[in-house]
């Protein structure tokens, strides 16, 4: 296994007009500096198989980037309502890449804060080899 290098540039606004509204941006770059060994069978990467010695020759994987969007709304009582979209490409060529949509409630009762929040995944996968 290879951990890869995590670069993140992010970006908050909060309008003038909107006070109460925040807006966030956020880029996330995956670099792995190292060759990875991936067992993979696929046209759109050049994987060298030896069979006499049963190994896999390394290759680079390329950087693989990951946007982040997202809205929060604070209400007067105390409540905010929150919104957002994330898309991830995958670092392996073949798989495909990944769609988020997200979305969370916090109120806060007294000296209790209550927060709730989904996502819903989006991401098909390929596999030629199996069907």
């Amino acid at each position: 296994f290879v951990i890869p290098q995590k670069t993140v540039f992010g970006l908050s606004y909060s309008p003038k007009a909107l006070q109460q509204t925040e807006l966030f941006f956020e880029l996330d770059l995956l670099e792995y500096l190292d060759k990875s060994i991936i067992a993979l069978s696929s046209p759109s990467i050049d994987v060298l198989y030896d069979i006499d010695n049963d190994t896999i020759s390394k290759i680079k994987l390329p950087i693989s980037k990951s946007y982040k969007f997202g809205v929060e709304y604070n209400m007067v009582n105390q409540t905010i309502l929150r919104a957002g979209l994330a898309y991830k490409e995958s670092p392996i060529p073949g798989i495909n890449s990944e769609s988020i949509i997200t979305c969370g409630y916090s109120k806060k009762i007294n000296s209790f804060r209550y927060d709730f929040g989904f996502a819903i995944n989006q991401n098909e996968y390929y596999y030629p080899d199996i069907f």
